[in-house]
């Protein structure tokens, strides 16, 4: 049944020149390839519902680990032969029991993994053993700054600490906790550029009880340090290991604009005007979480907005863009991909191509962005 349906998938292969910007600055020497690649899980089944919201590549980029939080199973899927290779169950309860709540996955390294709970950090290793667990709850307890707060989805482990981006209930301010888990000792940065998700945030109300809908932040590796990332706007943020410091850079563009400055924060009365806000935000662009290319010192962001053309409310049209940028977080290039049409929720840097995660009909795929030199 997979065999057939991948070779009735239809291969793009197209060539596109890359776009300048209105500065006459960006290179245009790269032109892109379009295909796609199908997995073949055999008789297992890949769970989708979270767009591979919990997953990383190996370190040689050859093998994609992607975790499901349902069924605490680790599925390591090899792109090389486009086939599910193996499965790992974990405990939920017992000596290397991981619990069933969680918020974040980061790829230590080739047999190592991290699982981020609620205000925990799980180390665990392809065995299923956990090796590790590193709790931040007592945190939020014991300092009275903290009392309001509570851990995001972003975080990096580096050494003996961990670098965690946290908010404060009802509020669109966020902070960077680095907290020293050899000592227990921790400190706090302000993000720059949190102030701009007001025109992003929604506060909707029901009855007495109320609920809070922001972006938050993703941490991405970075030269020497890393990048503080939001979807919401194309600030970057980037903290600096050596001097301490996060510095905030805004890569101009001619595809997207400075997102709106506003006082307040919107507040609404009903789930109804709660989604044609955020169906209002779908119309300015927004970003995945970016990729580090060490090897050839890039960066690669993709941006996505709701089509003006094509706005059906069952199956909406996105247009789709990327931003190629140097180590100074500078745009060098940026690409319309008008033929891809989906929204997009992740991508993968394999062997100098972007794989761009796509369900198709509920079978684990990728749409390939190739580049290729004139």
């Amino acid at each position: 049944m997979k065999f057939f349906k991948s070779l009735s998938l239809f291969t793009l292969w197209i060539l596109v020149w890359a776009c300048s910007g209105p500065s006459g600055s960006i290179d245009i020497s790269t032109k892109y390839s379009l295909d796609t690649l199908l997995i073949d899980s055999g008789a297992s089944i890949i769970n989708l519902e979270e767009n591979l919201a919990y997953s990383g590549l190996s370190m040689d980029g050859k093998k994609l680990f992607h975790f499901d939080p349902n069924s605490l199973t680790l599925q390591v899927i090899n792109l090389e032969n486009a086939k599910l290779e193996k499965e790992i169950v974990f405990e939920k309860e017992g000596p290397d029991g991981i619990g069933d709540w969680f918020i974040g996955f980061k790829v230590w390294d080739d047999s190592t993994f991290f699982l981020q709970g609620d205000n925990r950090f799980y180390k665990i290793d392809l065995g299923g053993n956990l090796k590790e667990k590193i709790g931040v709850d007592h945190l939020f307890y014991i300092q009275e700054e903290l009392t309001k707060s509570f851990c995001h989805t972003g975080f990096s482990v580096l050494q003996n600490k961990i670098y965690n981006v946290i908010t404060t209930f009802g509020t669109p301010e966020f902070e960077l906790l680095i907290y020293d888990f050899k000592e227990d000792a921790y400190q706090l940065k302000v993000i720059p550029g949190s102030e701009n998700l007001k025109s992003s945030t929604v506060i909707t109300y029901f009855g007495k009880s109320s609920f809070t809908y922001v972006t938050g932040f993703s941490i991405v590796d970075f030269s020497d340090g890393f990048i503080l990332h939001n979807r919401s706007y194309p600030q970057i943020a980037f903290y600096r290991i050596d001097s301490d410091s996060i510095q905030l850079i805004n890569p101009a563009s001619s595809f997207y604009q400075d997102v709106p400055k506003v006082d307040k924060v919107k507040e609404v009365h009903s789930e109804k005007e709660s989604d044609e806000f955020k169906k209002e935000l779908e119309k300015r662009m927004s970003f995945l979480i970016p990729l580090w290319d060490e090897k050839n010192q890039k960066i690669y962001r993709w941006g996505y907005k709701l089509s003006s053309t094509n706005t059906n409310i069952e199956n909406p049209e996105y247009d789709n863009y990327l931003f190629v940028m140097d180590i100074e977080l500078n745009i060098v290039e940026e690409f319309q991909i008008p033929e891809v049409r989906m929204k997009p929720y992740r991508i993968f840097l394999v062997d100098n191509q972007i794989f761009l995660y796509h369900n198709f009909e509920d079978e684990l795929g990728f749409i390939r962005v190739g580049f290729i030199k004139r």
